[in-house]
């Protein structure tokens, strides 16, 4: 957390989608697929099996994510390629 407040204009994209990966335990697929609501965020699973239809995913959004918010820029952290 650290490295981000002291980093903030630096690559912000890297550093949110990391936040968010850490207070979420979102898979890395699931960020491209990830949408902000007001007490959750919805993504589509990564773990889909042939066959079958989409499985949506609500993370509900916790205290300890809700303190680091204002340091995570949500559109371009869910815009984020493994690239």
């Amino acid at each position: 957390m650290r490295y981000v407040k002291t980093h903030k204009r630096k690559n912000t994209t890297a550093a949110s989608a990391v936040l968010i990966l850490l207070y979420t335990g979102m898979r890395v697929g699931e960020l491209k697929t990830a949408k902000l609501y007001d007490n959750y965020i919805e993504c589509e699973t990564e773990k889909i099996r042939k066959g079958y239809a989409a499985v949506f995913r609500k993370i509900p959004i916790s205290p300890m994510l809700r303190k680091v918010m204002p340091y995570i820029d949500f559109e371009k952290a869910f815009s984020a390629s493994r690239d």
